[in-house]
């Protein structure tokens, strides 16, 4: 391999490194969540509910808290009675 081609080699993978970076420090920084409640859904003596949770128009992500602290995975179910 001559040195042009190491050079540029090298040139590559700090770009690929240089995005990577770029992609997982904007994943969050600076975003500013903009909440909307999903209300609570009752269970029923045959149907499963909610609780209330928040779910971000930006991102998707979904919280417990209205303060987007508590971030969850899934609402959490309530049982049928």
């Amino acid at each position: 391999m001559n040195k042009f081609n190491k050079i540029l080699r090298g040139t590559f993978v700090l770009l690929i490194l240089a995005c990577v970076l770029v992609a997982v420090a904007s994943c969050d920084g600076g975003h500013q969540h903009n909440l909307t409640k999903v209300a609570k859904v009752d269970a029923t003596c045959t149907e499963a509910g909610q609780e209330a949770y928040y779910v971000c128009d930006g991102c998707d992500k979904l919280f417990k808290d209205f303060g987007a602290t508590v971030e969850i995975d899934a609402p959490t179910e309530i049982p049928a009675v």
